[in-house]
Parts: structure tokens; sequence; C-alpha cells
């Protein structure tokens, strides 16, 4: 019996004990399907790979305060930036979060300057495309006692 993708994440909500999250090469993954994820209260650990993902979908994420772990990765088109600083905004409201990682998110200069913000991490990984060094140096002295590395950007736009 197969189920539509999207019927199946809809029933991601009956799910409440549920801790840890992986959604891989899932482009269906938007704002609706990260409202539903945004219930689990329990989740402590969050990876979407390959969805479309943009500001107003990661504030759904605001209620995940037992979330310490999150990994975002190709999560859109980078032209133009689909998260911005109001979309990292959001990741201030989890109290617990200490490890993020961004892998070829679209997160546009105001963007990065927020991440400076995120004094709870403790651990910071990117590779963020179009991100000149300058502003990742800046960003890591924002964050003393946080591990931050990042993947040289091969091509700055």
């Amino acid at each position: 019996h197969c189920v539509p993708v999207n019927e199946g994440l809809q029933e991601l909500a009956a799910l409440e004990q549920l801790t840890f999250l992986g959604l891989s090469a899932m482009p269906q993954v938007t704002g609706e399907i990260l409202a539903i994820v945004g219930l689990l209260f329990r989740l402590e650990g969050l990876a979407l790979e390959v969805a479309t993902l943009r500001d107003q979908d990661l504030a759904h994420l605001r209620g995940l305060k037992q979330l310490w772990q999150m990994s975002l990765r190709h999560t859109g088109e980078d032209s133009p930036p689909r998260v911005t600083a109001a979309g990292i905004r959001a990741f201030a409201d989890l109290p617990k979060l200490k490890q993020l990682t961004l892998i070829e998110v679209p997160v546009d200069a105001a963007g990065v300057r927020e991440l400076g913000r995120l004094t709870q991490l403790r651990y910071l990984g990117l590779n963020l495309p179009g991100v000149p060094m300058e502003l990742l140096e800046e960003l890591k002295a924002q964050l003393p006692e946080c591990h931050v590395s990042w993947v040289k950007p091969e091509k700055q736009v």
C-alpha cells in the first residue's frame, strides 16, 4: 500500500513522542509541513535536506523548545536568498539549540549577521556559497563560546 508523501507527512502530528526527525530529498517539505513539525514539542533533533524553505516557514519551528540539534541542507534556490535575518531570528527562540548546521542554504548577508546573535550555540557548521569570507570571520568573532567552522566557498557572488 503506497501513501502519497504529503498525506504521510500530515500524519507526523500524531507522533507526539518523537525526539528526532529527518526528512531527506523531499522538496514538498514547505511551510505547511513545518507547521506540523512545529507541533512536535519533544523534538530534540531535526534534519531537513532538499526542502523548499523560506523565512515564514522557519517561524513554525519557534515552539520546539527541546530542540538542541538542527541541520538544514540544500533548502532552495540561492537567487534570491530565501532565508534572511527574519528566518534566522526564529532560531533565537530555541533556547536549547546548541548545534546548527547550514549546508548550501541560501542565506543573505543580514541572515549571516543574525547568526551572530545565537549565543546559545556551541557548534555552527556552515557551507554558504556566496557569503564573503570576511563576513564568516566576523561571525566567528561574535560567537567566542561557539566552534564555528565553514567550507570555503568556491565561488563568490
